[in-house]
């Protein structure tokens, strides 16, 4: 739990358990956050104000696992195929990398949608990954509760998720990576 000035933040990290589902992470959210404005009640601060929500999912998949240069990360991100390649041009080699970001408007102006996709290496490991970042975010407004936006966003994630991947990266995201 993180709690600054003007952001209320429940992360989440995979470690040996299985992922919890979101409905469980959205409880335990609301629970924090529920303890939070009683604290605030209390302490005589009122009641805080929402203007915005926010969901991100951060997925990773080891070098050699699905891929083993950016040339075939397409077997991850169908979508992804690199530019075909003379061998008279550009010798081949492993040095090659994917950074590709997209941003989306979301439904009727709800919010918007980040994607990413990168190679990386991990910490302390030096292991390399490609990584799989999602956000959406979006105003809380009389329309739009901070729950709602959260629910909406959290949707429009793992649509874009199962959009972009193959059936064989998401069997491996659901078997723990």
């Amino acid at each position: 739990l993180q709690v600054q000035d003007n952001r209320f933040i429940w992360n989440w990290r995979k470690r040996e358990s299985a992922y919890p589902s979101y409905e469980t992470l959205l409880s335990e959210f609301r629970n924090m956050l529920n303890a939070f404005e009683l604290f605030c009640s209390e302490a005589g601060f009122g009641k805080p104000a929402y203007n915005l929500w926010e969901v991100v999912y951060i997925d990773h998949v080891k070098k050699g696992t699905m891929w083993d240069s950016a040339r075939n990360l397409n077997q991850i991100f169908p979508a992804l195929t690199p530019p075909p390649v003379s061998a008279h041009h550009v010798p081949p080699s492993d040095d090659e990398t994917i950074n590709a970001t997209w941003r989306f408007s979301l439904a009727n102006r709800r919010g918007r949608l980040y994607v990413q996709v990168q190679q990386a290496r991990l910490v302390p490991s030096n292991e390399e990954i490609v990584q799989l970042i999602i956000t959406a975010r979006g105003p809380v407004h009389e329309t739009q509760s901070w729950e709602k936006g959260l629910n909406f966003g959290h949707e429009a994630a793992r649509e874009t998720f199962l959009a972009m991947t193959s059936t064989e990266a998401q069997e491996l995201w659901r078997k723990g990576n």
